[in-house]
This record gives C-alpha cells, structure tokens and sequence, in this order.
C-alpha cells in the first residue's frame, strides 16, 4: 500500500492514462447499450440535425424530436465516421476521464477534514464513479454522465487545491461549466441550484458572494447560450418555443399545447419518497431500469451525512462559545451542491441519471463527514478498510440493474448494422414510425428523399404530443403519398404492441391501411428473438 501511496503521487499522470485507456478498451469490449432512449431520438435527433431535417419532418421521434440535439450531433458524428471499436473507445475514454476530478475533489476535502491519504481518495472516488446510473451509460451513446462530470468539475474549481476560499473568478468558470451542461440538456437546470448554492458557501463574505452572483450569472448564462443558444434560436423560428416541448403554458406554440407539460411518472408523490428513496426503488410506482432496492443504496450515504453534519451543526451551536470547530468549508461547499441538486430535483425528475453527480459525490461527502466526528478513522489501515467496504458496496449496487445490450456484430464494422427490406420502396414516401417501441432510429439509414413523421407512441407522452399528432393527420390527409409504415413486430397477436392492433389504429386515426402481406422485414444488429423491424406499404381507406 505504500508503493501504491507513493506512485499515486509521483506518476499520478501515468495512472490516469493507464485508466482512462484500460476503461476504454473494456467499453470497445463491452455489449453496446441500445436501449428505448437510443433507439427513439439519439441517433435519429443527431442524424437529423446534421442534415437539417427539422423543418421538412415532422417529428419522427414525437415531441423528443425537438430536444437539443448538440451531444447527438457529436455521437452521430462519431458513428457515421468511425468504426464501432473507435466509437465505443472514444466515448469510454471521455467517461473514464470523469473519474480524474472525481479524485482530485476527494483528495481536496479529504485534506480538508486532516486526512492526507492518497488511497482513500482514489476509493471514494472509484465509490463514486461505480454507481448503476454510470454503468448504464458505459458502452453507449447516452451521455448523461457528461452533465455530471462538468458539476464535478465545476465543484473542484470551487475547492482550490491550496484550501483557500473562492473568489468571484472561480463562481464565474464554475458556472460556466454547469452552463454549458445546462444548455446541453435541459434537465441539467437542477445543477443550476446546486452550483448557486456552492458558489455561497465556496465565496466568504456578503460582497464577495454579491460580486461572485453576478459572475456566476454572466458565465452561467453564457454557458447555457454556447451549448443550446442556437438550438433555442432554431426552435424559436420553427416552432415557436426555445424550449419546446416544455413550458408551452408561457410561449403557446401551436406545436403543443397550451399548457406546461412535464412527465408525471417520475416525481416523487410524496415526503416518504423522499425520506426513503434510497431503499424504495422496489416499491415505487415508477422506476426507469429495475426494481431492486440495492440500484440506490449509495446515496443512503449521502442521507446518513446529512445526519451528521446536522448533528455536527447542532454541537457547533451548542458549543460555540467554547470554540468548536466548524466543518471545513471545503466539505461543506459540495455538500451544499448536492443538497441543492438533490432538493430541486426529487419534485421535477427523480429519475437517477439526471441526478447521477450526486451519486458520485455521495460517499466522499459521508467519509469526510465521518471523519469529522470519528479522527481515529484517519489511520491509514483503517480508512482502508472502511472506504474498501464502501467501494464493495457501491460496485455490487452498480449492477443490480439489466439493459438492453447487443454485441457489435463486427467491431471494425458499423457502430449499428441495418439492411433495409427490398420489397418496399421508400423514394419520395411519407414514413411512419408508428406502435409503443422505438422505430425512428431507421430514419438514418432510409433514402434521403423520404420523409418522416411519427403516432402512436408511449402514452405517458400524450400531453406533449396531441397537437403533433393533429398535424400528422392533416400532413397526411393533404398528401398523395406513397405512405409506408415502420414499426416493431414483437410476433403476437395481442396487446397493444401487436401488429393487428398497430394497423386498426392506424386506419382509425390516420385512415391509412396496412396489408402484412405486403410488409419487408429490416435486418439490424439490434434484432433479437423476441422483436424485429418491419415496414408495411400503407394506402388511404376508401
């Protein structure tokens, strides 16, 4: 353990490209992830920005059509360009990366509570970086972890490495950074409040923080317009809403309804989803990957240092008189961003990947804590021992939970394989991506001279879709045609996911008429035995 504590020091660069490359060689390996999110608006958003196709189509994803689509560009950049092993290498080194001011923001606060151990800091900072959220988003084209690692790295600015406090300079390069994450993905807005918050605790003094509120302001705002500055001004002239689908109730876009709209599965319905989320996942009405109860247990962590640093807060109090000594302010500085984070975002989302920064920072913040109120913990043997358990813990929890992973048919191949059926022509067709499962990622691979629109998709998405709905249907009563259809065919006869079902609706609602006989079967990399794709030549009912 002293070599490692010595070579953690002096060859700390080796280390971490030894890391960041091992990490992404176990990625090109690793079964790709292509899930509904992937399958439903990654690639097709991405693809269809780069060939300007937001204003000839008329939302091939429904309303996921009009997301920022700025991370998608750069994955399906990626995609078209490289070969499936260079795609997953490249985007496994970016997320390996993440783990470098991981560590360097333990090492900080450790150092803060008195606890100079370089090991310690690299368990807590692999205890972080192994949560189920990250490893959902290993060997695939998601890249929520990218939000979380500018929040990482926006905290670390805030904590300089000579522990002095921060000053206005370092509030505005922090919210710089969340800024930039923010206007990547709208649902980043909850690190807004947990970097406001850190910048006031991080910045001493009221026209200190005064001053490093206006910076953060500034550099926040600049953020937001880098990234998604021109995806707003691009919304705003089609459809009429910068952020479209959401708070339509303000702008009444007459792409959506006139009223705000937000996905009501997720946010919690209660205190008691609160107070027991970390061992709720089981029980609760929404869960987005499993139902195990382990997926969360790592920001139990995070509950039990609030217990304490309130414990703590409550005998500074007490004792303030005879001096007791307050928590050092580099802990409480990401302690406040994760609380802040955490507070906004169990009533808007509660949905764990957007959260996902705070799972990373959750057992530094419990083991500087700990520190805190038990100093024979320092002691290297055993830190060792404690911070090796919490490691264990947060590595089993991180793969409790099951995806939809496919090998790479061929690594130098493409990243996704697709052969589009011969017997149906889509030159000059109206295409449909129609029924409960993801179609829209096919766009990419169609003819250009297609165009694509969207029904029937998830019903949780109604709200947003009902207006985009309307105007498929008057799209489509206004057009000549050919019209074809794609969908998934799960091979059944019932539910809402069967083919017969699937066709009686789109007679009913778009007055369109499927003959399967007549349907070609794509031949993708993403296949499997219970689903494939198919497209069915439609023609107008009589």
């Amino acid at each position: 353990m002293a070599m490692l504590e010595t070579s953690l020091d002096r060859w700390a660069l080796r280390w971490a490209l030894a890391w960041v490359f091992g990490w992404a060689l176990f990625c090109v390996v690793t079964p790709i992830e292509v899930g509904f999110d992937v399958l439903h608006y990654h690639i097709q958003d991405g693809w269809s920005a780069l060939n300007g196709r937001l204003e000839r189509d008329l939302a091939p994803s429904g309303m996921h059509s009009y997301f920022n689509p700025v991370s998608h560009m750069i994955t399906q950049a990626l995609i078209e360009t490289f070969p499936a092993a260079i795609v997953s290498f490249l985007l496994g080194a970016l997320q390996a990366a993440i783990l470098i001011p991981l560590y360097l923001l333990c090492r900080r606060v450790l150092v803060s509570v008195g606890h100079e151990h370089r090991i310690s800091a690299l368990l807590l900072a692999l205890a972080g970086f192994f949560n189920y959220a990250m490893l959902t988003v290993t060997a695939s084209i998601r890249v929520d972890h990218w939000s979380a690692g500018l929040f990482i790295l926006a905290l670390l600015v805030l904590v300089p490495k000579d522990g002095a406090p921060a000053d206005w300079k370092r509030a505005g390069v922090a919210a710089f950074l969340v800024g930039l994450s923010a206007g990547l993905k709208l649902t980043s807005v909850i690190h807004v409040a947990g970097i406001a918050a850190a910048i006031l605790v991080a910045v001493p003094g009221l026209r200190g923080r005064l001053q490093a509120a206006a910076a953060a302001g500034v550099a926040g705002l600049s953020g937001i317009l880098l990234t998604g500055g021109w995806w707003m001004w691009k919304l705003w002239t089609v459809v009429g809403n910068p952020v479209f689908p959401m708070a339509n109730g303000v702008f009444r876009s007459p792409f959506g309804p006139l009223e705000n709209f937000r996905d009501e599965r997720t946010p919690a319905q209660s205190i008691w989803d609160v107070l027991f989320y970390p061992v709720n996942a089981a029980s609760r009405p929404y869960n987005e990957f499993g139902t195990t109860w382990m997926q969360d247990l790592p920001i139990a962590f995070f509950y039990i240092a609030i217990l304490i640093l309130g414990w703590v807060g409550y005998r500074t109090y007490r004792d303030n008189e005879q001096g007791a000594e307050v928590p050092p302010r580099a802990l409480l500085t990401v302690f406040a961003g994760a609380f802040a984070t955490l507070t906004v975002w169990f009533p808007l989302f509660m949905v764990g990947r957007y959260a996902m920064s705070v799972w990373m920072v959750s057992p530094l913040v419990f083991a500087a804590t700990l520190l805190l109120i038990w100093p024979a913990l320092r002691e290297p043997r055993r830190a060792l021992g404690w911070f090796g358990g919490m490691l264990a813990v947060c590595v089993i929890s991180a793969n409790v939970v099951q995806l939809r992973r496919l090998p790479v048919p061929d690594m130098w191949g493409p990243y996704i394989q697709v052969e589009v059926p011969s017997s149906v022509d889509f030159q000059n067709a109206e295409v449909i991506f129609t029924g409960p499962y993801p179609s829209s990622f096919l766009a990419a691979y169609l003819p250009e001279s297609a165009t694509f629109m969207f029904t029937q998709t998830q019903g949780w998405a109604d709200g947003a879709e009902r207006a985009l709905k309307q105007m498929v249907r008057q799209r489509i009563d206004t057009s000549n045609g050919p019209f074809v259809a794609v969908m998934v065919d799960v091979g059944s006869d019932e539910g809402s996911d069967a083919l017969p079902v699937i066709f009686s609706r789109l007679r009913g609602e778009l007055g369109l008429v499927a003959d399967r006989k007549a349907c070609g079967d794509f031949v993708t990399s993403v296949d499997n035995e219970q689903a494939h794709w198919i497209a069915c030549p439609l023609v107008k009912a009589d």
